[in-house]
């Protein structure tokens, strides 16, 4: 009986042994640069853990290796399992200019966990010029391909290729593309 628990605690470890995975962003002061004298008035950056699938999900080429999203939390504070996606409203310092306070995000699935970070911007007047825009200015995920579950035109807009091209973006001022109000609305 002791070594059959011994076999099994060990296949446990072998199925679910993936230790946690940790993204950090130092802080930083961010720059929006909307056209048609439009103003960023919030600003939010999303974390979205994958996990979990459906039946569908299954039998459509599924996603068993990103099954279940243990341990997800950010800076610290544990988030249930269910609660997936967290947008963290930045601070706004300036005209146009926000903080992003340092964030770790911590995550563990059977395949190492998957996680997916946009950047949203709030225009006061005005409209996006890509309605994508409205969802994510830009992202990046640590999955090349995103299940069917997850909205691409959320995820996938401008996405970055890379966490160092993501954090390099976040540097450099973002341009926010807005339509031309017409005479009616100026």
């Amino acid at each position: 009986m002791k070594y059959m628990m011994l076999i099994l605690l060990a296949l446990t470890q072998l199925s679910y042994g993936a230790g946690p995975t940790t993204v950090t962003l130092v802080r930083n002061v961010v720059t929006f640069v909307p056209g048609n004298n439009a103003e960023v008035k919030r600003a939010f950056i999303g974390f979205r853990c994958l996990r979990g699938t459906t039946f569908w999900e299954d039998m459509n080429d599924g996603l068993n290796k990103f099954t279940g999203c243990y341990n997800y939390n950010i800076n610290g504070v544990n988030l249930p399992r269910y609660n997936y996606e967290q947008n963290i409203e930045l601070k706004k310092i300036g005209p146009n200019q926000f903080v992003i306070e340092d964030q770790k995000v911590t995550f563990t699935t059977s395949n190492k966990g998957h996680l997916c970070i946009r950047v949203v911007a709030g225009l006061d007047n005005g409209e996006f010029a890509e309605v994508n825009d409205q969802w994510s200015l830009f992202g990046f995920c640590t999955v090349e391909k995103l299940p069917f579950s997850v909205n691409e035109h959320v995820y996938n807009n401008r996405r970055k290729a890379t966490l160092g091209e993501f954090k390099s973006a976040l540097i450099n001022p973002i341009p926010v593309k807005t339509k031309i109000p017409s005479d009616d609305e100026r």
